[in-house]
């Protein structure tokens, strides 16, 4: 946050690459750095009308109607070597540690590793989704019995109810994502 360091860094840092995650449905592809949604926080954004990505109100509007229209998403994930089924209240393909507004969704995620960290969480309820984000938010992860880690190159997910699918904040539409590494396709200069 400081410019001078900010400065120092633009012209001594060292240019580093990382991966990038591309994400395809059937109507749209997008090359995404942070990660690809779907369920409760895809549909959420979907619903979010705002200049940018800081109006609380909209946020609040937007994730109130994500969870009065809640429901599970039935998931089929083919990781090439297997398929794992479930149902599901958020999955997130990530690159990097957090999403979003500081949600803790794969801390292990490394966007040097040319893998993909596929997060899978069940809330089992819309009552218990508000105490999902919540727990994000505070923790070092998601950990426990509803929750589902993989890690990949590729993969293809396919929901039985279309749920939306957004990458970084792009809205891709509905039904089924391929989403794959993009080894080392961004170089940025970074500490």
């Amino acid at each position: 946050l400081s410019p001078r360091a900010a400065v120092r860094l633009a012209v001594e840092g060292a240019v580093r690459p990382i991966d990038l995650i591309e994400a395809t449905t059937p109507t749209r592809r997008r090359t995404t750095v942070e990660a690809v949604s779907m369920g409760f926080l895809a549909e959420a954004r979907c619903h979010y009308h705002a200049d940018n990505s800081a109006h609380v109100a909209s946020a609040l509007a937007a994730g109130i109607y994500a969870l009065a229209t809640f429901h599970p998403v039935h998931a089929r994930i083919d990781l090439g070597d297997s398929t794992i089924e479930l149902e599901l209240t958020q999955l997130f393909v990530a690159n990097l540690p957090l999403y979003g507004f500081g949600l803790h969704v794969a801390p292990e995620a490394d966007p040097t590793d040319e893998l993909l960290d596929l997060v899978a969480v069940d809330a089992r309820s819309r009552i218990a989704i508000p105490a999902l984000i919540g727990r994000l938010r505070r923790t070092n992860g998601p950990v426990g019995p509803d929750v589902h880690h993989w890690r990949a190159r590729s993969a293809r997910i396919e929901s039985l109810e279309h749920s939306h699918v957004v990458a970084d904040s792009f809205d891709l539409g509905c039904g089924s994502l391929d989403v794959r590494v993009l080894p080392k396709d961004l170089r940025i200069v970074r500490p």
